[in-house]
């Protein structure tokens, strides 16, 4: 079996994982409906709704994205460098006619660019 075919196989048991998941919304909008609920339960249950549908939202992009082989990169750490860069005026004269270049030069690649 190619990793293509087990990753797709394994897409519909990783949607079943989180069924109840996506289930708890329904089961919270009902509850904030009920009568006698204050409305600070019911903006707390709203709240908390909210955040299981992004929670869901990120479970299934993350399936998707594991299926799709799409990769996510980060940078954790980084450093600075702050390399001198040399500037040279070079005057350039060829067959009578001159002209002038400004060329400069990175003294850690050894290397001139315009």
């Amino acid at each position: 079996m190619t990793t293509e075919k087990m990753h797709k196989s394994m897409l519909p048991k990783d949607i079943d994982r989180i069924k109840p998941i996506i289930m708890i919304p329904n089961r919270r909008r009902q509850r904030a409906n009920r009568k006698g609920i204050t409305e600070e339960k019911q903006k707390e249950i709203s709240d908390k709704t909210e955040t299981i549908k992004l929670e869901r939202d990120k479970q299934l992009q993350e399936i998707h994205n594991k299926a799709n082989g799409e990769t996510e990169i980060n940078l954790e750490n980084a450093i600075i460098y702050f390399v001198p860069l040399l500037e040279y005026t070079v005057n350039r004269q060829l067959k009578g006619n001159q002209e002038q270049l400004v060329l400069y030069y990175n003294p850690i690649t050894k290397d001139f660019f315009r």
